[in-house]
Formats: C-alpha cells, structure tokens, sequence
C-alpha cells in the first residue's frame, strides 16, 4: 500500500505553483490534475480512478506547464518523465500505486 505524500514537503509548490486540470472526471473515469512550481522545475501530478474496475483501461492525462526540453525525475519512480508529453500524454498505469 502507498503512504501517502508528506504534505509539508509540497506545501509551497501546492500553495504558489500553477495548478491544470489534466482531466474531466464527469467524462472520464479518472481525475487529474497537476502544480507546477513557477520556475517550472517542480511539478506534482495527482492521479485518481473514479470507479474501481477489473483491468482497467490505460488513462493518458497530457501534462502541462513544464519545460518541453527539460526530463523531470520522479520521487519513487523509476524513470524520467520528459517535458514532452505535453505532446503526447502521460500513461498513468506506469506509476500504478506509486507517487512521483
């Protein structure tokens, strides 16, 4: 089971940072939503499934606020993430169970 986020650690990035709803949970099954930190070197993305579900499908959220030419590395994660997807999108199921 995850812990949860030590919120004091984001509580300025929560606080001063940019926040972008990455979803609408009234039409999909999930919401999601991210903070970006003004210099956009920090950003918390938030992931939640709506509905419980047996092999659910993959959710893309597209990322915004951040650096296109930039890779941000993630707490707990194992891999970068580039500013890219902002393009593309961000598969969630990467970080299933996990908080970056």
């Amino acid at each position: 089971m995850p812990s949860l986020p030590n919120t004091g650690e984001y509580q300025e990035l929560i606080r001063e940072g940019d926040y972008y709803r990455l979803s609408n949970p009234f039409q999909d099954n999930f919401a999601a939503w991210m903070v970006v930190s003004d210099d956009r070197s920090k950003a918390l993305v938030s992931v939640i499934r709506l509905t419980a579900e047996a092999n659910p499908p993959a959710a893309y959220v597209t990322l915004k606020g951040m650096e296109e030419d930039a890779f941000y590395r993630g707490k707990n994660y194992r891999k970068s993430i580039s500013g890219s997807c902002t393009y593309g999108g961000w598969n969630t199921a990467s970080c299933r169970g996990e908080r970056i």
